[in-house]
């Protein structure tokens, strides 16, 4: 892998944790407490159990994924799809402890009726956000699957390529160039693996959450229920915003290098250029979402 894939993919992740440090050092968010009588509803208290420690338990096994997802390979062909890996680990274990405790606010009473709905459960901001983040995620991988060329050894979409004229009269030439690894059909095919696994877990464990069944005619269990509803889907949602975010950046920056490197072609320039601000963006969303996913708020409705 060349130097500067190397810098991208390992020193720059390691930026990107350091930042989030950063973040939850100095920001304002902080997740508050959610109290309430766990003597009289334990399965509330096993519920918010086990909606913050499978969260962090996914936290967990997500980076184990994701440095094998990045290591594994003589050619590291999942390497941009170890942020979508490390994502799907999260919510899958969000979506297991959900699983565990899925009828622990199901007590005796009458049911109450109710007409719960997804939406009233999603964090509107941050989903706006994360739909942004994987239109972004989209543009790139199409782009630099279609701007792909065979590297050196001959293996399609692992290389970008360019040629260019230069000088006058007898001494005009044709010149050409070559830069390997890029985020062609060689890695952006587990891209799109990655993703269709992620946005499969990310459904399942939202709709999970809406339809978790309980005793709605209980005004407390229900203040409750619902705010650990919210804090779940809050975390599903900002789990798939750091898989598509740290996807695009790693797509956009490592491809905007290439691009920015390869040719002194305008166009070709301008399309690094633009790439590695699009990197910008991604790293911004990416960082947004990390610090929700690892500061729960108290759930409360907004």
């Amino acid at each position: 892998m060349a130097a500067s894939g190397l810098f991208s993919l390992v020193l720059l992740p390691l930026a990107v944790v350091m930042t989030l440090a950063a973040a939850l050092l100095l920001g304002r968010r902080r997740a508050r407490s959610l109290a309430f009588d766990e003597s009289v509803y334990p399965g509330l208290r096993s519920l918010r159990r086990a909606t913050i420690g499978w969260r962090v338990i996914g936290l967990v096994a997500g980076a184990v994924v994701a440095v094998g997802a990045v290591s594994f390979g003589h050619l590291r062909p999942y390497a941009f799809a170890a942020p979508l890996l490390a994502a799907t680990a999260v919510v899958a274990a969000i979506v297991v402890g959900q699983r565990s405790v899925y009828k622990a606010a199901r007590v005796r009473g009458s049911a109450g009726i109710e007409h719960r709905r997804l939406r009233d459960y999603l964090p509107a901001a941050l989903t706006r956000w994360v739909a942004c983040l994987l239109a972004l995620l989209l543009t790139a991988v199409l782009f630099s699957t279609l701007a792909a060329s065979p590297d050196d050894m001959g293996r399609a979409g692992r290389a970008v390529a360019a040629s260019w004229t230069q000088g006058d009269g007898a001494a005009e030439g044709v010149f050409g160039s070559l830069r390997s690894p890029y985020p062609g059909s060689f890695y952006t095919l587990w891209v799109g693996i990655a993703l269709v696994l992620l946005l499969v877990a990310a459904g399942i464990g939202l709709v999970m959450t809406a339809r978790r069944p309980r005793n709605g005619a209980d005004p407390e269990l229900v203040r409750v229920d619902d705010a650990l509803r919210r804090i779940t889907a809050e975390g599903i949602v900002a789990g798939l915003g750091v898989g598509v975010g740290g996807a695009a950046f790693a797509v956009l920056l490592v491809g905007g290098m290439d691009l920015v490197q390869l040719a002194p072609v305008p166009l070709v320039t301008a399309a690094g250029v633009v790439s590695l601000l699009g990197a910008v963006v991604a790293l911004g969303g990416l960082i947004g979402a990390g610090v929700i996913l690892l500061v729960p708020r108290d759930g409360g409705a907004r």
